[in-house]
């Protein structure tokens, strides 16, 4: 209990009422017939501390953050807008401007507390919730929350500085007023938090510095209770499993990337004789213990143009740098590539290359696009309407500006035509960022490594939700699904 002293006899009387009323519901009544509003709150306030985001009566859940301005006891001050209302705080009914002092929180999601506001005749209630989250989790700005989209935000914070007074690195599912529905500290730093279809989620947790690009780390699986229940790597021929992109396909295989390196001849292009040449490999993992048995192979090696291009500088050559893996309508896959500037659709049995889009070995012309294309690009996605949604970087525009951006695709003319695009006009990500489609047309922007910001914007561009995160913590992508 957090509470200092006992529940009220009063409160199990009223509880246990609500509950014989609830079960003696007409099962035969009208849908269409609506009670009474739910009573709210007319204020709410801590002895100590902050809430966020500011009280208001039409927000049901706050967060708490246990930092040295928490002095315990904490004492909650609650009434109601209706003065008939009961209130019943962390388990006490208590009359509307009475304290109740709570003498201790852990700090973990699940040790919220709850104002109960139940009307006079206890049939309606509202409960409002207080999530206490440790001194050192991220402090979260949303600036604008006007109906986005049903569902919580998925994401992993990173600090790219490892300056150690930044906030800690979690796993984080936030509401619509970013306060946390779950929220898990990860030691080091974590990639790509999301929901799969068949409900389960996945991050990418590095393990290992590696040698820069290649990363050591595994892809971690949770369960709806967020228990560990898989974890997956490449095979033993691979030691660097990558951390951009990890799908779980329909036969309950896995499928993600893997980075290699090379040493190449590369001075017909600029570069040295014996030059460390980063590579890419695609692999589907058979979903079964040990989750590192090959069901499906694919190597640029085998199928990209070598020697390269383009300038050579630097240490090593990044030939490919795929960030991103979706799996098209027929059931081949769809690869993004940064520094090809191309999406690749790869015939899922043979590995052939079906067509390339962008870059220098582009099948496809370019139509009604201003910027005449995309560059560094992430998260290229195939939509419901067929069209193929993308997060544009932007690096080769004139300026370098980052963008959404989707295309219609002819196969028959070998057209790509920009349908819709949304730039805020200033920002510009050379690494990272994400995008979603939402079945009311609204799409999900993550800005990547340059901006803290995450945006939903209706197709007219009007913005419908915002949040930063705190200065020099980024989020490689952002996604929106339900609670598992």
């Amino acid at each position: 209990m957090h509470r200092i002293g006992f529940i009220r006899l009063g409160t199990i009387v009223l509880l246990m009422a609500m509950l014989m009323v609830s079960c003696s519901k007409d099962p035969v009544q009208s849908p269409s017939v609506q009670g009474p509003p739910p009573p709210p709150l007319e204020s709410l306030e801590l002895s100590s501390g902050t809430l966020f985001p500011d009280f208001s009566p039409s927000i049901l859940r706050y967060s708490l953050k246990l930092d040295s301005t928490v002095l315990f006891p904490l004492t909650i001050t609650a009434t109601a807008q209706d003065s008939m209302a009961t209130l019943i705080v962390d388990g006490a009914a208590v009359d509307g401007g009475d304290p109740v002092a709570i003498d201790t929180l852990a700090g973990t999601y699940s040790d919220s507390l709850t104002v109960i506001v139940v009307a006079e005749d206890g049939t309606t209630t509202s409960t409002y919730t207080i999530i206490p989250t440790p001194a050192k989790f991220p402090d979260l700005n949303v600036t604008v929350s006007d109906n986005p989209t049903e569902g919580y935000i998925y994401l992993a914070d990173v600090n790219f500085t490892q300056d150690p007074d930044l906030p800690d690195c979690y796993l984080m599912i936030l509401d619509e007023h970013g306060v946390p529905a779950f929220y898990r500290r990860i030691e080091g730093r974590a990639f790509d938090f999301k929901m799969h279809p068949n409900g389960l989620m996945s991050y990418y947790n590095v393990t290992g510095a590696g040698d820069f690009p290649l990363i050591e780390g595994m892809w971690v699986v949770l369960n709806s209770r967020f228990e560990e229940v898989m974890h997956f790597q490449s095979s033993d021929d691979y030691p660097y499993t990558d951390m951009h992109e990890f799908i779980m396909l329909p036969n309950g295989n896995a499928m993600f990337l893997i980075y290699t390196e090379h040493y190449m001849d590369m001075r017909s292009v600029g570069g040295g004789p014996n030059m460390r040449v980063i590579g890419l490999v695609i692999q589907e993992i058979v979903g079964t213990p040990p989750y590192n048995t090959v069901a499906f192979e694919w190597s640029n090696w085998d199928h990209f143009e070598m020697p390269i291009t383009e300038d050579i500088h630097g240490p090593f050559v990044d030939h490919i740098h795929g960030n991103s893996l979706d799996i098209d309508f027929d059931g081949n896959i769809l690869l993004s590539s940064k520094e090809l500037n191309e999406i690749t659709k790869i015939n899922h049995t043979t590995g052939d290359i079906i067509w390339r889009l962008g870059g220098y070995h582009s099948d496809f012309t370019f139509v009604s696009d201003p910027l005449d294309g995309f560059s560094d690009q992430h998260c290229a996605r195939r939509l419901d309407n067929g069209n193929l949604l993308l997060f544009d970087n932007g690096s080769e525009h004139y300026p370098s500006i980052s963008r959404a951006v989707e295309y219609q695709l002819d196969t028959i003319n070998w057209t790509a035509t920009m349908v819709w695009e949304y730039r805020d006009g200033t920002t510009y990500a050379p690494i990272m960022g994400s995008v979603q489609r939402f079945a009311n047309g609204n799409t999900l922007i993550a800005w990547g490594a340059t901006n803290e910001t995450i945006v939903e914007v209706q197709p007219d561009g009007t913005k419908v939700f915002e949040m930063h995160l705190p200065t020099n913590m980024r989020t490689y992508r952002a996604f929106k699904h339900p609670m598992p």
